[in-house]
């Protein structure tokens, strides 16, 4: 079964905007799209236009508004798209500009895109799974991952499967990680991977969103070490909802631990 990919949305305005196995997944179902930020002002957004300020009964005036507030109060999706470029906003983060290509999300430190994963990409993955912190994290790693033609070979037969949708995550062109949708004991399940470099800058919260926005099929399932408190946050804001816990054994710590099952409708 080869995952579907979301059709895309059209907007009006000048906003528009890792284990695998070959077990049949559940049906595929439509989703409807995730919403993203629309930057149309006034009515037209659907907004009530702004009053002016009633005069100071002191006499003073009105102290000007201040664009920077308006845009740190704005509740947006958790990810916005952009025309390959960025605007640099507060404190050297961004916001969202016009949809179109790319995500750029506040707090990532440059251009976020997605793109297929190739057999050129695997070294460089390779390389970025080898740290020991993240690996601990990740708990669900075997041994055998840490040699590179065993790792190389395991993961051309991942790139094969047309059932597995597997993309590079990006910033301004440059790959720092992975993430992917697969098959698993009838279930779909969700799989990232992020350069320890760019953990905290909101990174693997927006790949994930991105990849979310191009899969249709629901329910989708993830799974986490329960002291890995960074990955249980980037489920949480794509709105995965926790489902339970139970002891697993981690072959990447070498013991049982306390796994998180988490799932998005």
């Amino acid at each position: 079964m080869r995952i579907p990919a979301r059709p895309r949305r059209h907007h009006r305005g000048i906003g528009a905007a890792e284990r695998a196995s070959h077990v049949q997944a559940r049906p595929v179902t439509t989703h409807p799209g995730r919403p993203h930020a629309d930057i149309r002002v006034g009515e037209a957004a659907g907004r009530r236009t702004p009053q002016p300020r009633s005069p100071d009964p002191r006499g003073a005036p009105p102290r000007p508004r201040c664009p920077g507030n308006r845009l740190r109060s704005r509740r947006s999706a958790p990810h916005e798209v952009s025309h390959n470029r960025r605007i640099t906003g507060l404190q050297g983060s961004t916001i969202p500009d016009v949809y179109g290509g790319n995500t750029v999300s506040k707090g990532v430190p440059g251009l976020l895109s997605l793109r297929p994963l190739r057999e050129e990409d695997l070294p460089r993955l390779f390389e970025i799974q080898l740290d020991e912190e993240a690996r601990h994290l990740a708990a669900f790693v075997t041994e055998d991952t840490k040699d590179r033609e065993t790792y190389l070979a395991k993961h051309r037969k991942i790139l094969a499967d047309p059932e597995i949708t597997n993309r590079g995550v990006e910033i301004d062109g440059k790959l720092v990680g992975s993430v992917a949708v697969f098959p698993i004991h009838g279930d779909i399940e969700l799989t990232y991977w992020i350069h320890r470099d760019l953990w905290g800058q909101g990174v693997a919260t927006a790949a994930v969103a991105e990849l979310l926005d191009e899969v249709a099929v629901r329910p989708i399932h993830a799974r986490v070490a329960e002291d890995n408190t960074g990955s249980r946050r980037v489920l949480e804001r794509n709105e995965f909802m926790r489902t339970g816990s139970e002891g697993s054994y981690a072959d990447g710590r070498q013991t049982t631990i306390t796994m998180l099952t988490y799932e998005l409708h």
